[in-house]
């Protein structure tokens, strides 16, 4: 079921997040959570997790998926790219976190027939210079910024 950057998860929580996914698509009426920095089980709900038609009609972005900066895979990626005279947040970090949420969107619409809510409650997209590179990578739709 899991398939993509999700398919290094241990069996374990393979099952706990296949369980997870069944119980939402045939639920109805409930939400489902993700949290993560996109390393390691957690990202799964946001990366290669297929719940299409009606059982997704909402993605709600409470945090900006930045990376945590002191991960040891992270750490030593940006590491190099200080030393090879770069801006780690603005050559790393924003482009990746850029990518994860246009994965997390893209969980939205699958085909034709799907439409849906984004909502991002992180404000940072609107208060900070980075926040255009969000906004810019979201689908061509209308925007809405309520303050």
């Amino acid at each position: 079921m899991v398939s993509g950057a999700a398919a290094d998860i241990d069996p374990l929580a393979e099952g706990v997040l296949s369980y997870l996914i069944n119980s939402y698509q045939v639920g109805g009426a409930s939400v489902p959570y993700s949290v993560g920095t996109g390393i390691g089980p957690r990202a799964a709900a946001r990366l290669g997790v297929d719940v299409p038609g009606e059982s997704l009609s909402n993605v709600i972005v409470t945090r900006l998926p930045f990376a945590v900066p002191d991960h040891p895979v992270i750490e030593s990626k940006l590491e190099a790219i200080r030393e090879e005279g770069g801006n780690p947040f603005t050559d790393f970090s924003v482009p990746e976190a850029v990518i994860k949420l246009r994965q997390g969107v893209g969980r939205l619409i699958r085909s034709k027939k799907d439409s849906g809510l984004i909502v991002i409650l992180d404000n940072r997209v609107v208060t900070k210079p980075y926040g255009k590179s969000f906004l810019a990578a979201l689908p061509d739709t209308p925007v809405k910024i309520v303050t």
